[in-house]
């Protein structure tokens, strides 16, 4: 037996279980930890497959928050007390397979008396737990790695996080230690090998031409345009105030208040992420493939949005290209401008030129990639004012925020990167499936975190300074 399973109750604890996934996969590797969702395969017994997982774990941990006792159903009913309850299922496994179990409490949860538990599950209540803090989230982490480690193989170096990246030019490095680093040598063996003269040729480079070679930005000089790691384009959005949200007729109640935002300088992918760079992370690193993958033809497809993927499949890419995914103030921005528009293109409705949208169809199970998406960056009337293509219509983009319908009203002015949890992530755009309506840039919408879809993709971005 190998792995972690993390348990847990999406209403009840979705974003403290999505934190420590994260952590335990930057850990051990995306390939021994294990999250019910992320890993179910459609046409299966969905309790067949969680009993299976469960049963070849090394490790089991249960999330349990403050509503994971009191979860009712649709009825009315406490979840718990279904005999079929996914949560009760996995739990039971666990603990009737002897397989070490650790109650995780957050957000304040204690752990339950048994006599209040369905007989299955009251050993639970025999096992040590640790607690999981907002304020101590990453000592209490190091704790939860010390307790599983005992049971769990090495790590693996084949994740996002452990895997050999490639060297990086930082914004706040001296020009001289760049050079160094970008070169690999220390100043006492250029002497000994004699490479003097390769040092002052680079000396004798520009500060223009290095910053044009190279994917970042070395000075807090912005570039309109820069290269990332995955070869990728990127915008420029300069620092500044823009309005964020709407008010108007069309608005739903989680776009308002329509409000001001000031946010840092920061680059975004021109395009969105294509099948053919996706592609290229694949062969470098151990990753499940994305949904409707069989359907990719890179001799045809390669331009197109890569679809199916999770957000943690994009936020993995993204860091592993020393990049991120942009927060939903930052998107926004980058989509409209600084002029309020309604659209990237300005404020008429969307035409078939602007973007690719409209086009609901269920054959997507076969056609997705030959009819459905289109190649990025065709519609040169739909960019928006910072030259950013299909920023509405084509895919759904994931973004780094968790969805809180009521975010707007508390967000901070300056920088605002989220609520701490909430239904799912934040989700951009519109898509080829959608109506006009979706792709206005101040429309919102979520998915669960490890949800695939034949509509979303996602682009990256990174600070500028």
């Amino acid at each position: 037996m190998s792995g972690i399973f993390i348990c847990y109750r999406r209403e009840d604890s979705s974003g403290y279980a999505g934190r420590l996934y994260d952590q335990l996969v930057d850990q051990y590797g995306d390939d021994q930890v294990f999250i019910d969702v992320d890993t179910m395969q459609y046409g299966l017994d969905f309790v067949h497959q969680i009993e299976t997982a469960v049963s070849g774990c090394a490790v089991f941990i249960a999330v349990i928050g403050k509503n994971w006792l009191t979860a009712i159903d649709e009825d009315g009913n406490r979840r718990l007390d279904n005999p079929e309850d996914f949560i009760r299922i996995e739990i039971k496994t666990a603990l009737e397979r002897n397989i070490p179990v650790i109650p995780l409490l957050v957000g304040g949860a204690k752990i339950p008396k048994a006599d209040i538990l369905p007989e299955d599950l009251q050993d639970i209540t025999r096992r040590h737990a640790i607690e999981i803090s907002d304020v101590g989230f990453r000592g209490n982490v190091k704790i939860l790695n010390e307790a599983i480690k005992p049971y769990l193989p090495a790590p693996s170096p084949t994740n996002f996080s452990k895997g050999k990246k490639p060297k990086t030019i930082s914004p706040t490095t001296s020009l001289r230690q760049n050079i160094k680093n970008l070169i690999g040598f220390s100043r006492p063996k250029w002497l000994k090998l004699g490479l003097i003269p390769v040092f002052m040729i680079l000396l004798a480079i520009s500060f223009n031409q290095l910053l044009s070679i190279v994917p970042f930005p070395l000075s807090k000089v912005e570039k309109q345009k820069i290269i990332g790691k995955d070869g990728a384009p990127m915008v420029l959005i300069p620092k500044g105030k823009f309005m964020m949200g709407s008010s108007d007729e069309e608005s739903d109640s989680d776009e308002n208040p329509k409000h001001t935002v000031d946010l840092d300088a920061f680059y975004i992918d021109q395009y969105e992420v294509t099948t053919g760079q996706y592609a290229k992370l694949l062969k470098k690193v151990k990753r499940k493939v994305p949904l409707f993958w069989d359907q990719v033809d890179l001799t045809q497809h390669k331009d197109l949005p890569v679809v199916g993927i999770n957000w943690h499949d994009a936020d993995g890419y993204c860091r592993w290209f020393g990049k991120r995914l942009p927060t939903e103030a930052e998107w926004e921005k980058a989509a409209r401008g600084t002029d309020g528009r309604k659209y990237p293109w300005g404020s008429s409705e969307p035409t078939t030129k602007a973007a690719n949208y409209g086009r609901y169809a269920n054959s997507y199970e076969t056609d997705l990639y030959y009819v459905r998406v289109n190649a990025v960056g065709i519609f040169e009337a739909g960019k928006s004012p910072f030259e950013a293509y299909d920023m509405a219509g084509n895919v759904y983009e994931w973004i780094a925020d968790w969805y809180d319908p009521e975010y707007y009203k508390v967000n901070p002015d300056s920088n605002p990167t989220g609520a701490f949890e909430g239904r799912g992530k934040v989700i951009r755009g519109g898509s080829w499936y959608q109506s006009g309506r979706a792709l206005r840039a101040a429309d919102r919408s979520f998915a669960p975190e490890f949800f695939r879809s034949h509509e979303i993709g996602f682009r990256c971005a990174i600070n500028a300074e």
